[in-house]
């Protein structure tokens, strides 16, 4: 898998994703939007986990563990998005 941000001129690979990798796991855990995009670049198999399967799991989890999944995920959202200002103020330079 290709996982990239971006449109069209715009769009950037941030990395690949090989067997046993997984994707989508920060959406799945404060159930916002993703931030990137995954693309299959040779024949792929994935196991789809939707988002009550996740939540069941959570649930059961350590109450201090699920807040800091939480709170890993809101940090990672928060550097991508100064990524974005910082790009965005370098295109209007």
């Amino acid at each position: 898998m290709e996982i990239s941000r971006g449109e069209a001129i715009n769009r950037r690979v941030l990395g690949t994703i090989g067997p046993g990798g997984i994707f989508g796991e920060m959406s799945l855990i404060d159930h916002q939007t993703r931030v990137a995009d995954a693309t299959a670049i040779r024949q792929t198999i994935c196991i789809v986990i939707s988002p009550e399967i996740m939540d069941e799991k959570l649930d059961k989890t350590d109450p201090f563990i699920k807040a800091l999944l939480r709170i890993l995920v809101r940090n990672i959202r928060s550097m991508v998005e100064e990524e974005e200002r910082r790009g965005l103020q370098q295109m209007l330079s």
